[in-house]
Formats: C-alpha cells, structure tokens, sequence
C-alpha cells in the first residue's frame, strides 16, 4: 500500500481497525550524541512512506510544540501512536505528551545532564542538574488527605509508586508538569477536530487526560515546595538558587493557568469531554500553597 492510500485508510477506517495500519511499533527509539544538533531544531529523522501517513492523519494543530514534536521527536511520537495502537482524543495527546518526556531527557544528556524543557516549540536549558535535589515523593506528605483518595490512579503513580531514585527528583517532577501543560494545551485544541466529536460518538462520556493531569502536577510542586523546604534545606536552596529553574516553573506556571481558563468550557460537567479538576484546583489555591509561591516570587493569578 501506498503513503497516499495508507493516509486514506487511516482517516476513513472505524479506530477498532486502526492498530492494523499504524503498524507495530518496533524497538523503541534511542538517542545519542550524534543527534544532539538535530534535536535541538525540528528537523525530523528519515521517515519512510508510512511513518509519513501516519503522521499527516493527525489533526492540524497550530501549536509550536505540536510542530516540535512532530520534527525533533517524530519518532517517538510514532512509537506511542502505535504502541497505543489508535488514533482517538486520548492516545494523540498522550504520544505527544511522552514525545516530549523523549526529547527533554535527551536533550538534557546533550547538555551535560542540566535539566532541558522543550516547552511551546523552544528548549529551555536550565543550570539545575538532574538528581541533585530530593526525590520527588516527598511532596506526597503535603498533598491534602481529599486529593489522596480523589485522585487515586494519579497519586498512586507518581507519589507512591515511583522509585526513590536521584533520577526522579524535582527536575523530574518539573517535566511532568512540562509535558502535561503542553499535552493540555493540545487537548484544547483538539476541541475542535473530528477526534473529538468521534470520541464522544464512541459512546466516551469523558476524559480524564492532561488537562486534569496538569492541575495534579501544580500541586505536587507546590507540595513539593512545601516540604523540602522544611525537610530538605539543601533541595530548597538549591532550587532557590536556580534563576533558570525558577523561570521555567514561571513560564509554566502561567501557561498552566491559561490553559485551564481556556479548558473550562470544555469541562465534562458543562456538557464537554474533559474531567475538570476542580478539588486540585481548590487546594491549590490555599493561602499556605500560594505562599510557596510567593517565596520564590512566582507570579501566579490573585
């Protein structure tokens, strides 16, 4: 089959069908420093015809990052497409949001392990290295009791199951929210695509994707924050110390704030398919949490 014939099948077969015609995924892709220069700008790796279909059946996006992802990082995406084996409303923001984890860890061994963002089509490098402070279950001591029980699967994931490990430390934590933000803002877009009236015609009442992810990842920083700052003095100074660091997490920050307003709409209790995280959200915007960002004078809405 063709490229041409290939992107028509994709676009036109029922999705049950589709892990038939995005193909198996193969070993998953590795970077090196010989793909340094090419990371850092968006030209994409060789793609035969069919890597090529795949990609142009997903949805137009006018998104920087999306344009990033699909040059730099095409052959990751490609992996979580077909390792998902579907195109749908949650397998497309879920391979750009991994994408992304791809290319920032690579990026950051390009860059003498300091922590890299690829955020919004740019590469943010910071001067923090990666494990140099706390791991990030820590902050699972702040996180209220609600949250806990709220957001189980979440929670489980990331502040209980993850190892205790100098990889996972606040660096790590910082790009889940990287990743989560730039995926949500994705998922807003997506609002208008036929991924979404298709998902909602499959009989799928909601999501509970990236746009309730990011509202998590807030207060896992923020509890994080909180609790290496008593606990961990040497992580928090660190972290104080970073004007680099603390500038992602302000960018970041207000992205994240935007992006909800512009989710808000689309929430599934207004009539749209994405869970609204409405109780992160009410704990994040406690006096004690905004005080953590006050601290390090990270400006965030009143």
């Amino acid at each position: 089959m063709n490229s041409r014939a290939l992107l028509l099948t994709l676009l036109l077969a029922p999705l049950a069908a589709s892990a038939q015609y995005l193909g198996a995924p193969g070993a998953r892709p590795a970077y090196g420093p010989a793909d340094c220069a090419r990371l850092q700008g968006s030209e994409a790796p060789p793609l035969n015809g069919a890597d090529k279909a795949v990609l142009a059946a997903l949805p137009p996006l006018a998104s920087a990052q999306a344009r990033r992802l699909h040059g730099a990082a095409a052959a990751d995406l490609l992996w979580w497409l077909r390792t998902q084996g579907a195109l749908n409303l949650s397998t497309v923001p879920t391979a750009y949001h991994e994408a992304n984890h791809a290319i920032d860890v690579a990026l950051a061994a390009c860059n003498g392990g300091r922590a890299v963002y690829v955020f919004d089509g740019k590469t943010y490098v910071t001067e923090m290295v990666r494990g140099a402070t706390a791991p990030y279950v820590v902050a699972a001591a702040a996180v209220p009791a609600a949250i806990k029980a709220g957001a189980a699967v979440r929670y489980q994931t990331y502040l209980v199951n993850t190892p205790r490990v100098p990889a996972n430390d606040f660096t790590t934590l910082l790009d889940e929210l990287n990743a989560y933000v730039g995926a949500a803002a994705i998922e807003v877009a997506l609002a208008d695509s036929p991924l979404y009236a298709r998902f909602r015609a499959d009989g799928n009442a909601a999501l509970d994707g990236n746009v309730g992810g990011a509202a998590d990842m807030m207060l896992y920083v923020l509890s994080y924050l909180k609790v290496v700052r008593t606990d961990y003095p040497d992580s928090y100074t660190k972290i104080r110390n970073s004007p680099l660091l603390l500038a992602h997490l302000q960018r970041l920050w207000t992205a994240s704030e935007a992006m909800l307003k512009a989710a808000a709409p689309l929430a599934s209790d207004k009539g749209g398919l994405y869970v609204y995280p409405i109780a992160a959200l009410v704990a994040i915007r406690s006096p004690a949490f905004m005080a953590e960002l006050d601290r390090l004078k990270i400006a965030h809405a009143p």
